[in-house]
């Protein structure tokens, strides 16, 4: 069963709350995707898990797990407003722990950010920078066509260097203090020998450190997916499948930032575990819905919607209808995202069995 984690702002549980639709969320996933912000760092601030700050505070009961990670676009600035800390390795693990998550993604360096940043002036993409990096990035953005790259491969390579060795830190010392959320390291390296390099020792790692649960994220860059990238994630899922049986061991691998574009169906979606998407929000936020139309996914605004034919049995339109499709984008309408998670963990479960049959058929 493909596991579907929508992201979310903190306060947006209490919104469902209040308008009565968090046990339909409940029905569709069993975990959510949080990043750093204000109500997190509240929690961590008054010492409470997650789940304590939202029952003290907004009298909510909730039994969706948490996932985390430490936010690519959170600049160490906003990070010590939110948590009165630095973000580096073992900061993040003490607030892991605190605010009771039950998935913890590992501080890693995204390359592919950092190429982009070396290649735009766009501020929100230089908020992303790290420190480490600014070296590659500067030389990248003054390189010849000659040097270009030279240039690529080394800020590759170092992204792959600091990421594995912010995984070992992280792995000692939730080793030591006994921290006991699953930690899901981040594959990183523009380059194909160098994500191959970053998976094998990430798992090694893992398992050299006795971690019991192998989970590992794989990012997808959202709508910006190119064909290439969809063949490098698919042999990525293919050679970790292997490499950790090898070992032994199984691994499961969640896709970080998942669209359900084209070229996503190129996608090998019957190794994947679990996905993560902000876009089910924000289309529910646009007055948008899924639909499944001659066997797609298609997005389509409610108020091109007939109300009185409309038939969907998800959680969300069984009890719901109205707020659904009603064309607003009032908190209480976000309920859409219940529905478009329920639409796109059908499809790509769908997506799955038929990748899955199209493989037996070559194998035979």
């Amino acid at each position: 069963m493909m596991k579907i984690i929508p992201s979310l702002e903190l306060k947006e549980l209490y919104y469902a709350n209040k308008a009565n639709w968090l046990t339909a969320l409940e029905q569709v996933t069993d975990t959510v995707l949080v990043r750093p912000e204000e109500e997190l760092g509240k929690a961590y601030r008054y010492k409470l898990s997650i789940y304590d700050y939202l029952k003290r505070y907004y009298k909510v009961n909730t039994k969706l797990k948490f996932m985390m990670d430490h936010g690519i676009f959170v600049t160490n600035s906003q990070f010590r407003e939110y948590f009165h800390l630095d973000k580096t390795p073992e900061t993040l693990l003490k607030i892991y722990h605190k605010l009771g998550v039950t998935y913890a993604l590992t501080y890693d360096v995204p390359a592919r950010l950092h190429l982009q940043i070396a290649l735009s002036q766009t501020e929100k993409l230089r908020r992303g920078l790290h420190p480490e990096l600014r070296k590659q990035v500067k030389e990248i953005s003054v390189a010849t066509e000659s040097e270009m790259g030279k240039k690529v491969k080394e800020l590759s390579e170092k992204a792959v260097e600091l990421t594995l060795k912010n995984l070992k830190e992280q792995l000692e010392i939730k080793n030591r203090e006994g921290y006991s959320f699953t930690l899901i390291p981040s594959i990183q390296g523009i380059f194909k020998e160098d994500a191959l390099r970053c998976l094998k020792e990430s798992i090694d790692l893992l398992l050299s450190y006795n971690e019991k649960d192998l989970y590992i994220a794989i990012g997808t860059g959202g709508t910006r997916l190119k064909y290439e990238d969809a063949g490098l994630i698919n042999e990525l899922l293919l050679t970790g499948k292997e490499y950790a049986k090898k070992k032994g061991a199984e691994v499961k691998f969640h896709l970080l930032g998942f669209s359900a574009s084209s070229v996503m169906k190129m996608l090998r979606i019957d190794l994947v575990y679990s996905v993560d998407a902000v876009t089910m929000q924000r289309r529910a936020i646009e007055k948008k819905v899924y639909i499944m139309q001659n066997k797609e996914l298609k997005l389509l605004p409610v108020s091109q919607i007939n109300k009185e034919t409309w038939s969907c049995k998800c959680p969300a339109c069984t009890n719901f209808k109205d707020l659904v499709l009603e064309d607003s984008s009032k908190r209480e309408n976000h309920i859409r995202l219940v529905h478009n998670a329920f639409m796109l963990k059908e499809y790509l479960e769908k997506e799955s069995i038929k990748r899955k049959s199209v493989l037996n058929l070559w194998s035979e």
